[in-house]
């Protein structure tokens, strides 16, 4: 493109000639900065041809009752996997749920900040999203309390996804050729709204239930397909490490917020004073780095700050408090090392290969 697209322009004064420029240099600029949006064809998802059963529980037998399962609705979990993979959800085109929340890395990001659709970084790192069926907050300031809501969330973040008005997202997505079908497959109209799109999403969460870890498989029995290593860490979670005094559900995740002395002035306050939710520790091995700033890059370094590194802060969880401040664990390198162990066991490879969680584009 070029600002002389006529070789003989008519003389002007040197005045109006700058003007003119200007005027011009500013409009290619807006034109450039819109044309800045990904152009992506709009193919269809792969989807199979009998839709997936969402309700057959990823589970190890006696992890959990196949009632928590019964509110899942299979052609509306589809349309959500469509939609949590579609870039097209994005200001331009360019972001999806799904490139934050990568199933091989167990729904989370691998990165200390995800990048966002202008190349801008978030300021908090991406938690995983699996087992969302069985948690009533969402986000590390637990500012969501329901599942729909908190689908709709990264979508409208400036940084994430970038659609500012929510109500402009029905008109795009109809434009996209395979959305009528399978909203009728799911609500039995073509219709697309805001609260449609948040309950597809929304399902597809729900229906991400991740509990056939070594440590699932393991608990009709005792845990006797643990080693000795792995079963001295479970021993020391269950007590001297104080693990389980905060991750204490089926899934290792707690309920509601804690202090854990990562500072003694926090820059990012998270809920308040330094409290952010406490998470799931399934498939903690595989949602590297850690904490709400990915400050900690590995398990090793999590345990070293629980061990004698846990700042006397003034909102301290008590669970972390001893009676001259802050705990110290004094666990051993061999008990440092199993405690790792353990958390390994926590990992669930079925679920990281499931086709149903997979990307359909």
């Amino acid at each position: 493109m070029t600002l002389n697209k006529y070789p003989n322009p008519t003389p002007m004064k040197k005045s109006t000639l700058f003007f003119t420029l200007f005027i011009s240099i500013i409009a290619l600029s807006v034109g450039c900065q819109k044309d800045t949006a990904y152009t992506r064809e709009a193919l269809p998802p792969n989807l199979p041809e009998t839709t997936f059963d969402y309700k057959q529980l990823n589970a190890a037998p006696g992890t959990i009752s196949p009632i928590v399962l019964d509110e899942i609705d299979n052609e509306m979990a589809t349309l959500g996997r469509v939609l949590f993979y579609d870039r097209h959800l994005s200001q331009n085109n360019s972001t999806s749920c799904g490139s934050c929340h990568k199933q091989h890395l167990a729904f989370a990001d691998g990165e200390r900040f995800s990048t966002g659709l202008h190349g801008k970084t978030t300021t908090r790192n991406s938690m995983s999203v699996v087992n969302a069926i069985f948690q009533n907050q969402f986000f590390w300031d637990n500012r969501a309390n329901n599942l729909q809501k908190q689908v709709m969330m990264p979508i409208e973040n400036h940084i994430e996804m970038g659609v500012s008005m929510l109500s402009t997202l029905p008109a795009k997505l109809e434009e996209l050729s395979y959305y009528p079908t399978l909203f009728e497959d799911a609500f039995g109209t073509a219709e697309i709204t805001e609260d449609r799109i948040s309950k597809a999403l929304a399902m597809f969460l729900k229906s991400m239930v991740s509990t056939n870890s070594k440590f699932d498989q393991g608990r009709l029995t005792s845990h006797s397909n643990l080693n000795a290593k792995e079963m001295l860490g479970k021993e020391l979670f269950e007590g001297k490490a104080l693990c389980r005094n905060c991750h204490s559900s089926n899934i290792f995740s707690g309920w509601g917020v804690a202090n854990i002395g990562l500072d003694i002035e926090y820059e990012d306050q998270g809920f308040r004073f330094g409290n952010f939710k406490i998470p799931s520790l399934k498939n903690i091995a595989l949602t590297a780095p850690y904490m709400h700033d990915g400050r900690f890059n590995t398990l090793e370094e999590v345990v070293d700050h629980y061990n004698e590194g846990i700042k006397n802060h003034p909102f301290l969880a008590w669970q972390l408090r001893s009676f001259n401040g802050a705990v110290r664990l004094g666990l051993t390198e061999l008990e440092k090392n199993a405690l790792v162990a353990f958390l390994e066991t926590l990992t669930d490879e079925s679920f990281l290969s499931d086709e149903r969680y997979s990307d359909p584009f």
